[in-house]
């Protein structure tokens, strides 16, 4: 039977009930499995922090290449077609 509890310097963070419920199963699960399940969701976390950087840091270029084809659609140096068309 597991005792631990751990509060990060005692500060409680608040959480949506659905998180909650989430966490409150976790805790039910065996220790492998409770770390594979950790494991899992802090892989998808630094996903998202990879990807949220990743846009972020592309903006300008993506605002350059969107002002490039707008120039170019202005100037009629664009094709009728798109993704899909045969």
């Amino acid at each position: 039977m597991r005792l631990s509890v751990r509060i990060s310097s005692f500060i409680l963070y608040p959480m949506t009930k659905l998180l909650e419920e989430a966490f409150d199963k976790a805790s039910q699960l065996e220790d492998a499995a409770q770390n594979e399940f950790a494991e899992f969701l802090l892989s998808e976390l630094r996903s998202d922090e990879r990807w949220d950087g990743l846009f972020a840091r592309s903006q300008n270029a993506l605002a350059r290449m969107a002002e490039e084809a707008a120039t170019e659609y202005r100037a009629g140096k664009t094709e009728s077609g798109g993704f899909g068309d045969e």
